[in-house]
This record gives C-alpha cells, structure tokens and sequence, in this order.
C-alpha cells in the first residue's frame, strides 16, 4: 500500500468515523464499492492509530553544584514543571547529577550526594531508570580526592550507593519497548574514557537481539557531531577528539546497532549540547542539559573556557529536559521542553 493511500485512509478513518459517526466497518464497505479496499489486513492496519505505549522525561546533566549558584532550586524547579505540565510515567537520568565527585575528598561528595538525594531522587513518586555518568563515580582523581582505592565508595561503588543499583548496566522491558542502559565510563589514569569494555560489549551484543522496538541509554554519546565541536583539538590537517567526549569504541557499536534495527533511538548526555542525527536509520539524540551551562549564565561560561587553540567557543544548551513519547510500533516523538531557568550567579 501506498504511503499516500494509508494517510488518505486513515484521514477518512477520521473524518467519516469520528466526526460523523460512521462505523468503521461502514468505511470499509465505502472503500471497497470504490475498489480501492485492497486487501483487507492491510487495510485495517492503515485504519488503526498509532497507539502511544510509554511517556518518557528524559533529565541528564542536573550537577548539583557547590557554591551560589542555585542548582537545588533549579533542580526542583525543573521537576515541578515536569510534574505539573507533562505527567510522564518514567524518568530516565542520563548521569552527572554530581559535579566533580571524582576529584572531591569523601565528606564533600557525600554533602553533594545527599542534597541530590533531597532535592530529586526523594521529591517524587514517578519510577525512575539511571544511568551514571562520570560525575556520578568518586575518587578516581586521588590526588584531588585523597582517596587510597580501598575505601567502600571507591570509584563505581559510590555510584550503586547513590542510585541503589545493583548493576550498573542493564536492561529492562516498558510499554512493549526494550530499554538498555549502559554503563559508558571507563577508567583512564586519574581520569577516564567513554565507551564500553569487552565483557558489556559482549552482553549488549545479545541484549539487541530482540523483535522489541529499543530505546539504549547511554551518558557519553556513542557518536555525533558535539564531540567535534566542544572537545576537539583542531591540528594542522585533521582534528583530534577526546574520547571523553565520545565512545573510544564507536565504530564497533555503530555497526552492532546498524545490524540490528530494532534499535530505534540511542540517548546520551554530558556534552551538554542538544543533538539529534539519524545513521543509517537509527536515531542518536543529545538531550542537552537540565543544568544548561552548568546553572551558569551563558556569558560567564564561554569567558571560563580555554580559548588558545583558535576554536570558537559555542554556547551550550538552555536549561532544559526531553519528553519521549514511544509508540507501540516502534516510532517516538521527541519534544524539548525548556524550563526558562534564571541563573542566580555568573561565578
């Protein structure tokens, strides 16, 4: 069936049965005397509406942050709009609540981590899905954080204490959608890396063979353009980007999603931009950041930044979440939502 003829059937569907009252079976009967009926399973499902399965808010980036700058009021506020205004049934974080809890002694991570714990994860009934992020791990600076690598939160551990997870990647099946989250930091040196070792590579190679539509949750983007524009170091004749900023193990992910379709829409963070591309069908979306520029104003956010390579500094995403709407046949609208936060402070 034609596109053209399924959007001029389900058209009349509503124009004929919703609007006058006709049955569907009459409109049936109607498009058959005109021949244009066809076969009539094929008919009936261009008759059916798309029936929205699941409702998604989608929050990344939120940075409790220490010092003036607001980001517990900002936090509620944001969530009371999501509550007040768009009535999801599940929230997925997309990681870094935290700010800079790998580098912080233990006493400061946990005062951050407890004001997280109050201002969001304890503030609402909504079920929520996490995914850490590198903000969400302690310790693995130790020079900064004086941690010793022995201690209980060490690294990772911090981050099944502050979400109560048992595992850090996972998957989990809502609304006939399959939901994959993974765990995308790496450890490097005092720092780390994004993408996936072998043995969650391994795992999320079996987790995407499923006749269910999927939805994979990521923090650091598998892929994109951001990763261009906010870490790159631009070199005589090429660019070098940071695999901070992106998987260091894209390319193996890319194929694995492109060779399995039922993998429909792949979410990330961190970067702190809005991002939407479709590859090869599969779509990779970049939520911004509930933060915007870290609950800075957009001023004092590119005076901070290092301008000695010659790269033009870009404004980083307005404060703001993403509505999801998955449909039981596999597509989603996405919807920013922007929550008109004003930054309290420039510092």
């Amino acid at each position: 069936m034609s596109v053209f003829l399924t959007k001029f059937l389900r058209n009349m569907n509503s124009i004929l049965c919703v609007e006058h009252n006709t049955s569907r079976r009459d409109l049936l009967k109607v498009l058959g005397a005109l021949g244009i009926a066809g076969s009539l399973p094929a008919l009936s499902q261009a008759l059916q509406p798309t029936k929205k399965s699941l409702r998604l808010a989608y929050m990344t980036d939120m940075h409790i942050v220490s010092g003036g700058r607001g980001s517990d009021a900002g936090i509620a506020m944001t969530l009371a709009h999501l509550q007040k205004n768009e009535k999801p049934e599940l929230i997925l974080t997309g990681g870094d609540n935290l700010t800079g809890t790998m580098g912080q002694e233990l006493a400061s991570a946990i005062g951050m981590r407890d004001r997280w714990i109050k201002v969001f994860r304890d503030a609402h009934k909504i079920p929520m899905i996490h995914c850490i992020g590198n903000h969400d791990v302690w310790g693995w600076n130790k020079q900064t954080s004086k941690a010793t690598g022995n201690e209980a939160l060490y690294g990772k551990n911090w981050s099944k204490e502050q979400f109560q997870m048992d595992k850090l990647y996972y998957s989990v099946e809502r609304g006939g959608w399959k939901i994959i989250v993974l765990d995308t930091v790496r450890e490097f040196e005092n720092r780390y890396q994004g993408g996936l070792d072998d043995a969650q590579f391994e795992w999320l190679t079996g987790e995407v063979k499923t006749k269910l539509p999927t939805l994979v949750l990521c923090h650091i983007p598998v892929t994109g353009i951001s990763p261009l524009l906010v870490g790159a170091g631009r070199l005589e004749t090429d660019f070098n980007v940071p695999f901070g900023s992106c998987f260091r193990d894209q390319h193996r992910v890319v194929k694995l999603f492109d060779e399995n379709k039922n993998v429909k829409l792949v979410l990330g963070g961190h970067t702190h931009f809005e991002e939407e591309l479709t590859f090869n069908g599969i779509t990779y979306y970049n939520g911004g950041a509930v933060s915007g520029a870290w609950w800075r104003t957009v001023e004092a956010d590119l005076e901070r930044r290092d301008k000695t390579d010659g790269i033009p500094r870009l404004t980083r995403s307005r404060n703001s979440y993403s509505m999801i709407d998955l449909n039981a046949d596999g597509t989603f609208k996405i919807d920013r939502k922007l929550t008109n936060w004003k930054p309290q402070s420039a510092s």
